[in-house]
This record gives structure tokens, sequence and C-alpha cells, in this order.
């Protein structure tokens, strides 16, 4: 079972998730084992998807073969065409089924970046937006779709993004809030992957790593401890100085 959270920054994307990978015998579960669930192409496009394990293996050596071939430098709509496109023939001459797997896809073209989903039933590409720029895959999508909501309700306006540091860190608290709520098949630790320029200007794709992420956990505990304090207002009591939680 699967958590991914997707989002179109002001300067990059990122991308996260949760890492339980669950086998199977047809329709059984059997075990539960931990995994990465995103995989960075040519260290310039992230890939995560949902769905068949399989069914990844074949879209990233897609979306490798396609990186190699120049697809990349062409125009944004053809990329999210011919990659849906490409899968679906890859699914088709092995008579596998379209509606198990769906991906979020970051990647730039020239000095524009972009987020893409492609869907679960017919694996189309769908681009966000200033208006439209976060999504959420898997099974968790009905606890982080409502988080992120939340989340871009209190954060930003209707048009505006979060910077790349700020969507990091909501990320990783969507994530946690979806393990922490899931039943059981939804699992930390969490991994993040950002697309955002190098000290040479160019967007390259990297994976966030461990000590950031304890940064992010404990900041997620100071705003949560922050918004407990609330209830002492509520009941006439003095709330506590509430400690800086530094800049995101």
């Amino acid at each position: 079972m699967t958590a991914i959270v997707g989002w179109l920054c002001k300067d990059g994307v990122v991308i996260g998730s949760d890492s339980a990978i669950t086998f199977t015998a047809g329709t059984q579960f059997t075990i539960g084992q931990i995994g990465e669930k995103i995989s960075i192409i040519q260290g310039r496009v992230i890939v995560a998807g949902s769905g068949e394990v399989g069914f990844e293996q074949r879209f990233c050596d897609i979306v490798k073969t396609a990186y190699d071939g120049g697809l990349f430098t062409k125009n944004n709509i053809n990329v999210g065409r011919k990659l849906s496109e490409l899968l679906n023939k890859d699914l088709a001459s092995t008579l596998a089924k379209r509606d198990r797997f769906c991906a979020l896809l970051a990647y730039a073209s020239g000095s524009e970046f972009h987020l893409c989903e492609f869907g679960l039933l017919d694996f189309q590409p769908e681009w966000k937006n200033s208006q439209m720029n976060f999504a959420s895959i898997g099974c968790g999508q009905t606890i982080t779709d409502p988080f992120l909501g939340f989340m871009k309700r209190i954060f930003w306006n209707d048009n505006e993004q979060p910077t790349v540091a700020q969507a990091k860190f909501i990320t990783y608290w969507a994530l946690s809030h979806v393990c922490e709520l899931s039943p059981g098949l939804i699992k930390a630790p969490i991994h993040i992957a950002q697309l955002s320029k190098d000290s040479t200007g160019h967007f390259v794709a990297t994976e966030v790593g461990a000590a950031e992420l304890e940064e992010h956990a404990a900041v997620m505990k100071d705003a949560m401890n922050h918004v407990a304090k609330f209830k002492d207002q509520m009941t006439g009591k003095s709330a506590e100085t509430i400690p800086s939680m530094g800049t995101i």
C-alpha cells in the first residue's frame, strides 16, 4: 500500500512517499516489507508510482529510455502524451490491465519545471499548475488530500505556491500524518526527493538526506505543540511562550 505526495513549487518540485511494500498471493496479502518508492532517473527526473511494482519498473525503464532519446527536450505536452502512450503499449503487449498503476513525474524542460500526474484508470497525464499545485496518489489519498488542502488553506492563497523548502516540510508532515492514521498498510520511513536548481543553475533531482528529514520531524513536533497550546487559551489559561520554529 502506498501514500505519495507531490508539490509544484515556485522554485522546483517536491515528491515524497512512505516505504511500505506489500507482498500478495493473488488478492491475498502475505507480508509487508520496507523499500524505497521514489526513483531518480539520470539525476534529472523523479518518478514515484503506486500499484504493481512490476509496472513501476517498466515505467522507470520507459522514462530512462525516453530521457536518453531526448524526449524531455521537447514540448511539455508531448512529454506526458508520449510517456502515456509508451506505457499503455507496453502493458498491452503482455495483456496487463491498465487500472493497476498510477504515478507522479517531476522533470525540467529547459528553464521550466513540471509536476505531472498519470491517472489510475487510464494513465492519462495531468499537469499541476499554480492553482492546482499539489497531488497525492495511493491508498492513503483519502487522508493526504484533505490534509494537503488544509495546509494550503492555512499557508497559501489559491494562486500562491510554496517554495521547495516549505513543500518538503508539509510533505513530511502529511506523510507522517497518514503513516500514523492508516490501518497498518502505510509505513515509515519517509522518503522525499526534490527537483531544484544546483549551483550552476541547472535543475537536478536529488534525494533529501536523513539529517534534513530529522529536522523536519523536529519542526513538525514544535508546530503540533504550538497548535496544542490553543487549548489553554480556550479554557482561559495563559499559554506558555511558544519557542521559535526557525525559518522554513
